[in-house]
This record gives structure tokens, sequence and C-alpha cells, in this order.
């Protein structure tokens, strides 16, 4: 009986291998839950309880294990998704989506997002965001050369566009002829747009570097921003900000070169309404002014202007290479600001005949209360426009810094009564006439040290 027994579950197990085996090719396995058909008609219940010990207690959970993801997820694989591959007429990218042309993705880009430039190239189209919010763009080090034709290359409005890691070289077309827009910029910023530059290089061949107006607010961390010495725009004014357009300037390079004929500024002024901050960077215009105003503001449309720190250099050492007479700030027409300066270290070189701050037009209040100043040529203050009718007078106030004089003069025989008060600082004049000439604008002269060169 025993033995029948036996025989007969000896029966049972080799149908089971059977069974599981199939025929014989390893890769047909195929374990079916309860009551299902493996493929090639074979079937396996798992049945039992779960307890160790029940041959039943082996059951597997189907779909759980799988050899090979879906295609292209890049999941559950040794092998890494496949990146997208950017064409060779490509340019720039969002995300994974590449872009033939930069203005194409200015017209895509979403709040958020970066567009990221991967080669140099030339673009020859006027650039304009139409996407409202704040996004960035990454340079990632290319160079852009921007061919326009009288033209501003790009144009942010309506939003807050961050830039990093960019050269620009701006061209223009008809490089040398005459004429010329006050808007012809590399990057013009209007109708309330924002600009932030980090790390970014600007060359203008022609106009200038940056423009706002219109509420356009430029802000500059870090970067160069020059005119070529070829640049003849009229207008070849490194920043320039018409009405209401601002500017704040934490670092920086800005530099004008000698080799230009042209007298310009490294920052214009324009109608009125601008707010102007500098706390740091380099300030270097071998040919010309640091500010230039033009054009009428009246006193309800202030310009405020304020210098809390900053290298700023002028002029030039040889007056053989270049004799240049433009004032560091000019303050000339129309009227309406409000100037302060608190840091910085100011440098007028021996080998031109600049004045540091001259004050022509109504309505305008400087006022000094620190920084480093050091005259090598020309006069410090001039302010000769005397209170008339409604409309006040051009006043320099100095409260505090440290002006030497070696040559020229501190104070200008044009000023006119009471055009510059002197109630602080440390003049370090070049001889005894020029120091009693100081003493007597500074009234009783308490706060005020005076001496000449020599002691």
């Amino acid at each position: 009986m025993k033995k029948a027994i036996c025989l007969v579950l000896a029966t049972v197990l080799c149908a089971l291998c059977a069974a599981c085996t199939g025929s014989g090719d390893p890769e047909s396995t195929t374990v079916a839950p309860s009551g299902t058909s493996a493929p090639g008609g074979n079937t396996a219940e798992a049945t039992g309880d779960t307890t160790a010990g029940d041959p039943g207690s082996a059951a597997v959970d189907p779909g759980t294990v799988t050899d090979a993801p879906g295609p292209g997820t890049g999941e559950g694989t040794d092998a890494p998704g496949t990146d997208p591959v950017p064409g060779e007429d490509d340019v720039c990218s969002i995300g994974g989506t590449f872009y033939t042309s930069l203005a194409d993705a200015f017209r895509e880009v979403k709040d958020g997002e970066t567009v990221s430039i991967i080669r140099d190239f030339t673009a020859t189209e006027a650039i304009y965001t139409t996407t409202e919010g704040r996004w960035s763009v990454n340079g990632n080090g290319h160079k852009i050369t921007a061919d326009m034709t009288i033209t501003d290359f790009i144009n942010v409005e309506h939003c807050t566009v961050s830039v990093t890691g960019l050269r620009i070289d701006y061209t223009e077309v008809l490089h040398g002829a005459s004429g010329g827009l006050l808007g012809e910029a590399a990057i013009s910023v209007t109708n309330e747009g924002k600009l932030i530059l980090t790390d970014v290089d600007i060359v203008s061949f022609w106009g200038c570097c940056l423009y706002a107006e219109g509420g356009g607010d430029i802000i500059v961390n870090s970067g160069s921003y020059s005119i070529d010495s070829e640049n003849l725009s009229p207008m070849s004014n490194v920043i320039s900000l018409n009405w209401d357009g601002d500017l704040s300037v934490s670092g920086g390079t800005f530099s004008r070169p000698v080799t230009n004929e042209i007298r310009r500024s490294l920052i214009r002024l324009n109608g009125s309404g601008q707010t102007v901050v500098i706390s740091g960077g380099v300030w270097d215009n071998a040919c010309g002014r640091l500010f230039y105003n033009n054009g009428s503001a009246p006193a309800y449309a202030l310009r405020n202007i304020t210098i809390s720190g900053g290298t700023f250099r002028f002029g030039v050492d040889d007056t053989a290479a270049y004799n240049v007479f433009d004032p560091v700030f000019q303050f000339a027409t129309g009227g309406g600001l409000n100037m302060t300066v608190s840091g910085g270290t100011w440098e007028i070189r021996s080998g031109c005949d600049m004045t540091f701050l001259k004050c022509t037009n109504k309505n305008t209040a400087v006022t000094i209360t620190g920084g480093t100043f050091t005259n090598g040529a020309g006069e410090l203050f001039v302010s000769s426009k005397e209170a008339s009718g409604d409309d006040g007078p051009s006043l320099i106030t100095v409260k505090g810094g440290t002006f030497t004089n070696t040559a020229g003069s501190i104070l200008s025989s044009s000023n006119v009564a009471g055009g510059v008060v002197i109630e602080g600082g440390t003049f370090i004049t070049r001889d005894a006439d020029e120091a009693a000439a100081v003493l007597a604008a500074a009234g009783d002269g308490s706060g005020v040290t005076v001496r000449t060169g020599k002691e």
C-alpha cells in the first residue's frame, strides 16, 4: 500500500515539474495566478496559506517584475535616457527645446524659465520681450554680435529679466553715418521693465551700451560696459537715461577710450524723473564726463543722484595725447537736480583742464559729505547760477571729504556769491592764497581743515 502511494506521489510531482519547465526553454517560464493560463497552455496554481513550509506559500504577484522600462523613459535601466541634441543652427534653448533664433526664444519663454545661450552667433534682428513676470538669460560665457540697422538690439518691457555670463558686441551696419537716435543701445529698458546684469560684458561700436526710459530700471552688479574707440555715434554714452529711467550700480567697469574725439559721458540724463544710485564700480572716462544732463526738468520732477562708493578717473596724464576740458559733473541745462556724494575715490588726471563739478543750471542742489578727491588740473567747484524768480540757484555744499589740489584751483573765480558753501572737510591746497579762499567760503571755519601741500 505504501509503495502504491509513493508511486502516485512521484507521478504527480513529475507532472508538476513538466508544467514548470515547459519545453525546457528557461525564458518561456511563466507563473500565473490561480485559475489562469500561462503562455504555451501550461497552468501553474499557487495555492494554500502563506505559512512557512507550505509548498503553496511561494506566491508570485504578477506584473511587479519587469525586465525593461517603457520606451524613452530612462527608468529602471542601466542606460541613461537620451538627452536632446541641438542642431547645427540652434543658438539657444529653454529646457530641452532648442531655437535657431533668440527672438523666437524670447517670444516663447515663460515666467520663471531660463533662456540658455549655447554658442557664439551673430544676430541681425531686434529682440522684444513679450512675456510678463520674471525670467532669465544665461549666456554661459558666449558672445552675441548684434549687427543692427539703427535700432536697439534687446528691448525689455513689462517684465524683469536677469542676464548673466553674456558678451554683446553691439555694432551698426550704417556705422559712421550721420544722425542717430537717443535710444540706440545694446539693451533698452522701457515701459516699467527691469534689467538685472551680472558678469555681462557689452562693447558698443555704435550708440550706447544701456538705455532706460518710461519707468525702465537698470541694475548692474558686475561686468564691463565700454565704448569702442571707433564709435562715432552722436549718442555714444555708456548709459543713457531718458525721462523716468532709473539706474542702480553696485559693481562693474564703465569706460570710454581716449582716442574717441567726441566728448561724451559715462551717464547722460535727458528729461527728468531719473533716479541714479551708485555704490561701487570703476568709472573711467578718458575724454569726457561722468554725468551730463540735458533738457528741461521742472522742480516737481527732480533728478536724484546718490553716490556712496566707487573709483572714478577722468582725463589723461599726457596733455600731448588729449586735452580734455569737459567737467566730470556737468549740470548745464534745464534744472531740478539733487545729488549727494558720500564716498568714492575721485581723480582728475594732470593732462587735462577739467572742472570736477560745474553747476550752471537752476534748482540744483549738490551735497558732498565724504570721499577722497584729487584734482590734477582745472577747478573743483563751479557754481554760477543765481536764483531768478521762482527758480532756485545752483548750490554746492561741502560737508566732508578730503580734497587734494595739485594744479588748477579748488574754487572758481566765476562762482556766484554763496554758490559754494564749505561746512566741513579737509582741503590740501597749492598755496596760502588758495587756502585763504577756501577759508573765506567756510564761514566761521568750524569743521574745516585747510593746509597747503607743502605742510
